[in-house]
């Protein structure tokens, strides 16, 4: 593990070293939830977002129905606004960045931070990952290994938020924050996803659950 400098927000500071030696998540199963008049906004905001889209490319080439790809966009800026709404309101984190609503051309991809909070804090940049649904009784989240993460080094302490959102309700207003961690504590703990493709890398629960315990177990035999 790192040795860090201490994450501050004003003269609270947040993440303290210890907290990231000590324990490979920093948090987990944290309940967040809108407000209605908020929540009916986010939904309005993110149905624009989704309407402006274009999912021909993935109905064609990735073998999924439009009413599934739209979901999970919708779900997947559900979650962020979740994580933003965390660490605005609950660790007060007091910023300009927001959710991203842009619309880019598939050429134009970006795989840049869903909220890129170091660009005017010293709080690290987050992204954000969803899932609405377990498979096989687990929860689990999927990465694309285009994404950033898995090629530039200096995304190794940037911060990776685990959203859970019940599939019978993302238009509804909780989400729960299942994880959060380093991006460098995630990676070596990636599997292949139950829907096995080459470009992805999925995160499950059950995984992080056995090595924490395991890092712990290691920690305490040393000491």
């Amino acid at each position: 593990m790192k040795t860090l400098k201490p994450f501050s927000i004003g003269s609270e500071i947040i993440l303290e070293p210890s907290d990231i030696v000590d324990n490979i998540i920093i948090l987990r199963d944290q309940t967040v939830t809108f407000d209605p008049d908020e929540n009916t906004k986010n939904n309005a905001d993110i149905d624009h977002f989704v309407s402006r889209n274009d999912y021909s490319w993935r109905v064609q080439n990735r073998n999924v129905n439009l009413e599934t790809a739209q979901e999970n966009d919708f779900a997947g800026k559900k979650g962020e606004m979740f994580a933003h709404k965390y660490f605005s309101e609950t660790l007060g984190l007091v910023t300009n960045v927001k959710p991203d609503l842009e619309i880019y051309p598939a050429s134009q991809k970006s795989w840049a931070p869903d909220l890129p909070y170091s660009q005017d804090t010293t709080f690290p940049d987050c992204h954000s990952k969803t899932c609405t649904r377990k498979y096989y009784n687990e929860f689990s989240w999927i990465f694309e290994t285009k994404d950033m993460l898995f090629h530039d080094p200096k995304h190794a302490l940037d911060l990776v938020v685990f959203v859970h959102i019940d599939e019978h309700a993302i238009r509804g207003p909780t989400g729960t924050i299942k994880l959060l961690m380093f991006w460098d504590n995630v990676f070596p703990i990636l599997g292949l996803p139950f829907k096995r493709q080459a470009t992805k890398q999925a995160l499950y629960l059950e995984t992080v659950e056995y090595a924490a315990a395991k890092y712990s177990e290691l920690k305490q035999n040393v000491l």
